[in-house]
C-alpha cells in the first residue's frame, strides 16, 4: 500500500467528534455539570446549549433546530424540570413525534445532583431540596463543583435506575422523585467510549 493509499485510509476512518445539542431551560446548573463531565473525563464531545422557557418551548425549539440543521447534530435532547408546568404531557408528545429524547426532571434538575449522594423515595419539594443540596454542597446555588459530586456519579446513575424502575412498577411514571438525566449522562459517556461500570440506564426514550 502506498503512502498516499495510507494516508487517505486513516483520513478515511478518523472519527468525528460527535455533536451534542443540548435544548435546556436553565442555562446554568445543566450546562456546566455537562460541560464539566466532558471535561473530566476527556470525552471529545461538542455541546451547544440552547436555554429557554418552559419543557413545551424547549421541544418546539428543538424540533425547530432538527429541521433546520439536521446535518449539523448527531442527536438532540431537551433537559427540563417538572416544576409546575402544566404542558409537559403536550411536550412529551410533540417531542416523541419528533424522535427527541426528553431528560426530564421530577421536581428539578436539583434531584439528579442529590442522587449523588443519598437515596430520595419520597416526595421533595424543590425548595427542600435546594436546602438538602446545599448541605452536601455547601454554598450551593446554581453551580455544582466537579469534586463535589464526580465521586458519587456511579450511585447517582444506580439510584436513578432504581427510581425509574420503582415508578415503573408503581405505575407511576414521571412522578415525583424521578429523573431520566442518567439516562442522557450514559449516552454521552458511551457514545465518547468513556467507561461506565458495567451500568446500564435502559433503553434511552421519550417518554
Amino acid at each position: 500500500m502506498s503512502k498516499r493509499d495510507q494516508l487517505k485510509r486513516r483520513r478515511a476512518t478518523k472519527q468525528v467528534n460527535p455533536t451534542y445539542l443540548i435544548v435546556c431551560e436553565g442555562d446554568v446548573t445543566e450546562k456546566n455539570y455537562l460541560t464539566d463531565l466532558r471535561c473530566h473525563y476527556r470525552i471529545p464531545l461538542t455541546f451547544r446549549f440552547i436555554s429557554g422557557c418552559g419543557p413545551l418551548t424547549l421541544v418546539q425549539k428543538a424540533v425547530e433546530e432538527k429541521r433546520k440543521r439536521v446535518r449539523d447534530f448527531d442527536r438532540i435532547w431537551v433537559v427540563c424540570d417538572v416544576d409546575e408546568h402544566p404542558n409537559i404531557p403536550a411536550a412529551k408528545v410533540q417531542a416523541r413525534a419528533n424522535s427527541i429524547p426528553m431528560a426530564i426532571s421530577n421536581p428539578c434538575f436539583d434531584l439528579w445532583a442529590l442522587l449523588h449522594f443519598q437515596d430520595q423515595n419520597a416526595y421533595i419539594d424543590r425548595k427542600v431540596l435546594r436546602v438538602v443540596c446545599q448541605q452536601h454542597m455547601p454554598g450551593y446555588a446554581k453551580n455544582l463543583p466537579l469534586d463535589k459530586w464526580l465521586p458519587g456519579l456511579t450511585m447517582a446513575l444506580e439510584r436513578a435506575k432504581q427510581l425509574r424502575a420503582r415508578n415503573q412498577q408503581n405505575e407511576t411514571v414521571g412522578g415525583n422523585p424521578s429523573t431520566d438525566a442518567d439516562l442522557l449522562v450514559l449516552e454521552i459517556r458511551e457514545a465518547a467510549g468513556a467507561p461506565v461500570s458495567g451500568l446500564t440506564g435502559g433503553t434511552t426514550s421519550v417518554r
